[in-house]
């Protein structure tokens, strides 16, 4: 952990990081990449539809890399938010709902929304091929264990740490 704020302290002094990251929303520091405002940005696939409006090519104008390793015994991860359907305990229509939710579930119909949404299908039957090849390139990174970022799944008042000692 020592080595990592060691890092970041040398990324800081050499002012390698948006000096108020606060003060711009996603779409904002994307635009300041586009600009050449900044050299890069933590995003999700969910931007490439932006940049193509911008007039970008994924792999041509912009590309990616997985972030970076500091210490290779550290098992690689995969930050992830997957968005999800539920079906509420006691649902008056339950057999109903979960026709529904079957269909939805389906892999044609995963892919739909993925590319609606600019993210990948969660479904693992979507083929690869269905993606452009930057996106293909991205997901064949993607390693074996997924985590999900509790801060960016939750809303704040939730993810506050005074609220998690309360559970």
């Amino acid at each position: 952990m020592a080595r990592v704020f060691a890092l970041w302290r040398e990324l800081l002094d050499l002012g390698a990081f948006n000096p108020n990251p606060n003060g711009s929303d996603w779409l904002e520091a994307a635009k300041q990449v586009h600009t050449r405002g900044a050299a890069m940005t933590l995003m999700g696939t969910w931007i490439m539809d932006p940049y193509a409006a911008l007039g970008w090519q994924g792999g041509r104008d912009y590309g990616w890399f997985p972030f970076p390793r500091v210490d290779p015994v550290v098992e690689a991860v995969t930050l992830t938010v997957v968005d999800g359907l539920v079906l509420a305990r006691g649902a008056s229509d339950e057999a109903a709902v979960r026709t529904v939710l079957d269909q939805l579930a389906a892999p044609a119909v995963q892919l739909a929304l993925a590319q609606a949404s600019g993210n990948f299908a969660p479904h693992l039957g979507v083929d690869a091929d269905q993606y452009d090849p930057l996106r293909r390139s991205i997901r064949a990174s993607v390693s074996e264990r997924l985590d999900f970022p509790y801060d960016l799944a939750t809303p704040p008042d939730l993810g506050r740490l005074e609220r998690l000692n309360a559970f």
